[in-house]
C-alpha cells in the first residue's frame, strides 16, 4: 500500500478561487480536531460539495476523535479500511500518524502485506 501520493482526480482549489461556503468549511475543518489541515486528499472533493463535505468531514471526525479506542488502535483501523479499499490517499496519510501513536512498524508491514 505504501508509495507515492495519487494524482487528484479533482481539481485543488486555493483558498482565492473558494466561494464563501467552501471558505466556511475550511475554516469549520480547521476549528475542529484535526487542527490544521491542507485541503487535499477527501478534503479537496468536500470543498467541490461543501454542504455534502461539511456532514462527511463531521462524520470523520467523530468516528476518529470521539471513540472508545486509543489512538493506536483507531489508527490500526484506519490502516487496515485504507489496506482493504486499496485507499492510497488514507494509508500514506495515517500511517506516519500510526507509528507515532504506537504501531509497531513490523504491524504496519504485515497489513500492508494483506491481499
Amino acid at each position: 500500500m505504501a508509495g507515492k501520493r495519487p494524482a487528484p482526480r479533482l481539481p485543488i482549489l486555493s483558498e482565492q478561487q473558494m466561494n464563501a461556503q467552501q471558505r466556511a468549511l475550511v475554516d469549520a475543518m480547521r476549528a475542529g480536531p484535526r487542527g490544521k489541515i491542507e485541503v487535499r486528499g477527501p478534503f479537496a472533493a468536500f470543498i467541490h460539495a461543501p454542504v455534502f463535505g461539511n456532514l462527511a468531514q463531521s462524520l470523520g471526525a467523530h468516528c476518529r476523535y470521539k471513540t472508545s479506542l486509543s489512538p493506536r488502535q483507531s489508527e490500526t483501523a484506519i490502516l487496515v479500511t485504507a489496506n482493504l479499499w486499496k485507499a492510497q490517499y488514507e494509508w500514506i496519510a495515517h500511517e506516519p500518524q500510526a507509528l507515532k501513536a504506537g504501531v509497531k512498524p513490523e504491524t504496519v508491514t504485515i497489513i500492508a502485506e494483506i491481499e
